[in-house]
């Protein structure tokens, strides 16, 4: 059992590591330094991560070796991760429109019918 665990761990570190060189390669090939677009794929990468977590937290809750807590806390680390990729989408999209908007572009207010 004490085994599984290191082992579980030692996978953990190892994938960790996995992710942190590839998040960096995909870092180094944006075409913009856009605060904006960094930190949603900072996000991203976050939310792949923290999904990994929670399956892995599952397993180990299904085989005895952890307590619903942990699964509960991967839980709430995915959502806090998912509610800020949300907010970063949102934040970004409203620079889109104010951009487009501050380009003289405009839409109907008004619905056709």
């Amino acid at each position: 059992m004490a085994r599984r665990k290191l082992r579980s761990q030692a996978e953990v570190v190892k994938r960790a590591r996995t992710l942190q060189e590839e998040l960096a390669a995909a870092l180094a090939q944006l075409p913009s330094d856009d605060p904006a677009v960094v930190d949603a794929v900072w996000r991203g990468e976050a939310l792949g991560t923290l999904l990994w977590a929670l399956q892995l937290a599952e397993l180990r809750y299904r085989t005895g070796i952890a307590s619903s807590i942990e699964v509960l806390e991967a839980q709430r680390s995915l959502f806090d991760a998912e509610l800020g990729l949300s907010q970063a989408q949102l934040r970004q999209l409203a620079a889109a429109v104010q951009l487009y908007r501050a380009l003289g572009g405009s839409w109907p207010t008004t619905p056709k019918g």
